[in-house]
């Protein structure tokens, strides 16, 4: 999305030239057709809708203060290198006690969250989205500004996505206080802090992403207190920080999610053991999160005895009345090359004669699994979204 060249100019944003041109392009064009429109797009709300800031800026940067207390949405990128954030318009917007009308907040390398925001806390009482992104930054937050300062400072949230580095922490407690929130997404590169779920009350969550849970305490601590903050549940994004699960876990409370449409998480927890998936009558989508996709669970966990796994996997899709796409983690155009790559010849004993006999299995597996879900009249991808016979008719046409 946005890149830095070695003297640390960004070619993004205000520097985005074509952008910039269609903007203006199809702002002319609005405002040709009528009075009514023209007055619409010269209106501050649509004039100011969207500013955005690439650091380091200029410090006599031509760049109206007034643009900034209008925006509705602000974008702050800052290079991954970047220590300090130097003096610009909306730096002194804010200092000088300005509210603004941000309801849009992205901060892209951390350094405007960190710097600026913590001494001045009234400064976004609209303030409803807010994504933050440490992880392509080599900037830590202050320890006089970590998190826990500015975040209780924006209780009217309704949307936080923290981008966290490795080895950053976050603080339950002021987690906790955002009660208004309809969406949250939580990841870091590495596994996860610990979220103490019991204390989760967020009764209005439409949206929830965390990426990595790990093991013990991640999957199946979040399935033990799911139920407060479950009842309005529409999306749900789980990626384990391991490559696969074998061990059992209790994922009972996941039935009660009725509103659920969209469920990503490693599939095998849900239809490898005894549960009650008819109770998720919504449920259209479900993404298979694990980096070993379904053939290897399969070859992993009913000890390559395939027809215990399919028949699983397929009485979980009936159960589900309104499914319609399965999307596992394989890429199809490496499955077609296992499956036609010949065994070594030689020794049986050979390291890679095991190694591509069972790259062949799997191959072979994923291929009946497509085959038994289309059979079913179910939809099913790879991690691109693409159906098997897509991706055939696309390597057909070169």
């Amino acid at each position: 999305m946005y890149t830095f060249d070695n003297s640390g100019v960004l070619y993004w944003g205000i520097y985005d030239q074509p952008a910039m041109k269609q903007f203006r392009q199809i702002r002319a064009t609005l405002r040709s057709v009528c009075r009514g429109w023209k007055e619409l797009v010269d209106s501050p709300y649509i004039e100011h809708r969207c500013m955005r800031f690439c650091i380091p800026t200029h410090p006599d940067e031509d760049q109206d203060s007034r643009r900034v207390v209008l925006a509705r949405r602000i974008e702050v990128i800052s290079p991954p290198e970047m220590i300090d954030l130097p003096e610009c318009v909306l730096g002194r917007v804010i200092k000088h006690g300005e509210k603004l009308n941000a309801e849009i907040l992205l901060d892209i390398g951390g350094s405007l969250f960190s710097q600026i925001l913590p001494a001045c806390k009234a400064s976004l009482p609209s303030l409803k989205t807010l994504m933050v992104d440490f992880q392509n930054s080599t900037y830590f937050p202050s320890p006089s500004h970590p998190l826990e300062t500015t975040l209780p400072n924006l209780h009217f949230l309704t949307a936080l996505i923290l981008r966290l580095r490795s080895g950053q922490t976050l603080d339950n407690e002021t987690l906790c206080q955002f009660v208004n929130l309809t969406t949250l997404s939580i990841s870091r590169p590495t596994e996860l802090p610990h979220l103490d779920f019991s204390k989760w009350r967020f009764n209005l969550l439409q949206h929830l992403e965390l990426e990595h849970l790990c093991e013990p305490g991640g999957f199946t601590l979040f399935f033990q207190h799911i139920r407060p903050f479950s009842r309005h549940l529409r999306y749900l994004r789980l990626v384990p920080c391991r490559v696969y699960y074998v061990n059992r876990i209790d994922i009972y409370n996941i039935w009660d999610c009725y509103e659920l449409e969209r469920l990503e998480m490693p599939l095998n927890l849900l239809f490898m053991w005894e549960g009650e998936p008819q109770k998720l009558s919504r449920l259209k989508h479900v993404v298979h999160t694990a980096i070993g996709p379904l053939s290897l669970i399969g070859r992993i966990q009913c000890k390559d005895d395939f027809m215990q796994f399919y028949g699983c996997l397929l009485r979980f899709c009936l159960q589900l009345r309104s499914l319609r796409i399965v999307t596992d983690s394989h890429d199809w155009p490496l499955i077609f090359q296992h499956a036609d790559e010949p065994l070594p010849s030689g020794d049986v004993t050979n390291p890679k004669f095991h190694e591509q006999q069972i790259y062949n299995s799997m191959a072979a597996v994923t291929m009946v699994i497509a085959r038994k879900i289309h059979g079913i009249g179910l939809r099913y991808e790879d991690k691109k979204r693409r159906t098997m016979m897509e991706t055939k008719a696309q390597l057909r046409a070169g």
